[in-house]
Parts: C-alpha cells; sequence; structure tokens
C-alpha cells in the first residue's frame, strides 16, 4: 500500500503542510472550487441550474431529485457526494457526503431530518 497524498490526507482531516511538493495544487484545488461557488452564489439561478452548477464543483451529476438552495459554501467540492433525493439548506457548508434524502443545513452542514419516501 503506498503513502497517500496529500488531496486524500487532507480530506481525511489529517494535517498537511505548505512545505509539501504538491501543497500548491491542493490550494489551486480549493480555490477552484470556491470560485465556482461564488459564482453560483452570485447569480440568480432556477433550482436546477443551481443542482447542475453545485454538481460541476463536486465533480459528479447531481440527479434531478435533489434540491441544492444557494447560497452554498464548499472549500474542497471533488469529495463530497449528494445522495438522491437530499435538500441541501441555503447558506450550508458541505464539508462530507449527504446521504440519501436527508435534509442539511449548518456551518458545517448537519443532517437535520430525513424524507420520507
Amino acid at each position: 500500500m503506498g503513502e497517500r497524498s496529500i488531496f486524500e490526507r487532507d480530506y481525511s482531516g489529517e494535517p498537511v503542510s505548505p512545505n509539501e511538493p504538491d501543497y500548491q495544487f491542493l490550494i489551486a484545488d480549493i480555490e477552484e472550487c470556491m470560485e465556482k461557488a461564488n459564482e453560483l452564489n452570485s447569480g440568480r439561478f432556477s433550482f436546477a441550474e443551481a443542482r447542475v452548477r453545485f454538481g460541476e464543483i463536486i465533480g459528479q451529476e447531481i440527479d434531478e431529485g435533489t434540491l441544492v438552495m444557494p447560497p452554498v459554501y464548499i472549500d474542497y467540492g471533488k469529495h463530497v457526494s449528494l445522495g438522491y433525493g437530499c435538500i441541501v439548506g441555503a447558506n450550508a457548508v458541505v464539508t462530507k457526503d449527504v446521504p440519501p434524502y436527508a435534509v442539511v443545513g449548518g456551518n458545517p452542514a448537519k443532517v437535520i431530518k430525513y424524507i420520507e419516501h
């Protein structure tokens, strides 16, 4: 088993150092996610458009049953996923995966309740 990348270690909560060789790539990735989130938050988008744009931030297609309500804040979006039918509340700071049919909100986003399906 090889050494884990700086991306894997940072996402898991392990400390990383600005002195590491790939640190600048980690920061560039975080800045890109934040820039896309700021763009999403500054526009007037329908829920469908917001869902698509949020999917671009996290690098996955978000199904039509998921509701994303801007503004959202995310610093490292490529390592979170949104479960089918979940709702991400306005001003939520998504820091980890959101389970299917969960309603999340807050900073950091936490499950508030689950939707009956």
